[in-house]
């Protein structure tokens, strides 16, 4: 049985409230995977917990994290993927105050350490500035460290 966004509001005043602060980020594992409370077509459903996970952010003051699944279909060697290939996107891209786009490109590559090298563009931001694929030096690059699950900014 999944969360709702209301289930993840209530356990984060929890947390802020027994800490006595706020709370600095708000992860959420995959929109996808949270049940709807709303909405009669899967496109509405996934755009109301978004909306209820920017309420979230807003009420609580801290910025959340809504990770999602892009779709697969026809995606592999077509290049990286673009804010279309948000699953449900239209209410997700609305309501989020950035997307960042993660692409690893076919075939792997890896750096010198063995980390996976992991291409990224903030294709949204509210601010307007966004970024491009990295091409000629230009754009983003970054070390995925599987052991850790991490990532970490590629120096050239």
């Amino acid at each position: 049985m999944g969360y709702v966004a209301t289930d993840i509001a209530i356990r984060a005043r929890q947390l802020a409230q027994r800490w006595r602060r706020r709370l600095d980020l708000i992860c959420v594992d995959y929109l996808q995977l949270l049940r709807p409370t709303t909405g009669e077509t899967r496109a509405q459903q996934v755009g109301g917990i978004a909306w209820g996970l920017k309420d979230l952010a807003m009420s609580a003051g801290t910025p959340v994290l809504m990770l999602s699944q892009l779709n697969r279909e026809g995606v592999k060697g077509q290049g990286p993927p673009s804010l279309y290939s948000l699953k449900e996107s239209g209410d997700v891209e609305n309501h989020s105050n950035a997307v960042i786009l993660l692409h690893r490109p076919e075939p792997a590559q890896f750096d010198t350490d063995g980390a996976v090298i992991v291409w990224a563009r903030v294709a949204k931001a509210r601010d307007g500035l966004t970024t491009p694929w990295p091409k000629d030096g230009q754009g983003i690059c970054l070390r995925f460290l599987p052991q850790y699950t991490r990532f970490e900014p590629l120096t050239l």
